[in-house]
């Protein structure tokens, strides 16, 4: 037994992991990256590169003009724009299953969330920041946290947002937004186009999949109907959205 456990940590080390970590489960991996980003944990930071595994506890953060992508083992991505850090608290699966329990806190800056659908009736995914937690069905999710305010915007499916201390909720729906500035109740809207469009020049498009039928919407809908669609059709629709 000693000598199996010794050449598992050996392979680690081998696929650049430090031995601390040799032991721990695999939940994500750097699918693309452009200009910095570090992975950290208990205060230890080092440069990441794509292909490199990460599990559960470790931290990730983003420079000036940088992005990352990461993909989880059940093929959900969360990608984050620059000046950017997120935590992946928790992520459990099940073999037959997929997604268990996923706990990710987003720290700073813009990240989107592309969830697969959950199977299980008591799986759980969430997201959280300082002043909301955003509980997930299966859905496509734009959030920002910056000091003092945080942005939710939902592109597909649904969401139930809450406080972290408790009490009324609010439930998003597709194209729907919520502006968060340390204080509830809070009321959903459309997105706003300016939002939306720094949204993408910061966290950048997917290029996995193909992307949402490019309709723009009725002849009769109004302009900003027309113009918000046109911008979330330009995000893409990755293969991972549910079906």
């Amino acid at each position: 037994m000693g000598l199996l456990m010794s050449w598992v940590a050996l392979l680690f080390i081998g696929l650049g992991l430090p031995a601390a970590e040799a032991q721990d489960v695999f939940v994500a991996k750097v699918e693309y990256i452009s200009g910095e980003v570090f992975v950290g944990r208990d205060g230890s930071w080092r440069s990441a590169e794509a292909g490199m595994r990460l599990v559960e506890g470790q931290h990730v953060r983003t420079g000036p003009s940088s992005r990352v992508r990461l993909r989880f083992i059940d093929g959900s991505s969360m990608q984050m724009g620059q000046h950017a850090r997120a935590v992946v608290e928790r992520y459990r699966t099940d073999a037959g299953l997929g997604l268990v329990d996923a706990l990710l806190e987003l720290v700073r800056g813009r990240a989107r969330f592309i969830v697969r659908k959950l199977r299980r009736a008591d799986a759980n995914y969430r997201v959280r920041m300082r002043t909301v937690l955003i509980g997930v069905r299966g859905t496509d999710i734009l959030a920002q946290a910056d000091a003092g305010v945080e942005h939710v915007a939902l592109v597909e499916g649904r969401v139930a947002l809450t406080s972290p201390s408790g009490g009324d909720g609010l439930m998003l729906e597709r194209g729907g937004y919520a502006r968060f500035a340390g204080r509830w109740p809070v009321h959903g809207r459309a997105i706003p186009d300016t939002w939306l469009n720094d949204f993408i020049l910061d966290v950048g498009l997917s290029s996995e999949g193909t992307r949402r039928k490019k309709s723009g919407g009725s002849d009769d809908a109004p302009p900003h109907a027309v113009m918000q669609q046109k911008m979330i059709n330009s995000l893409g629709s990755p293969s991972v959205l549910p079906r």
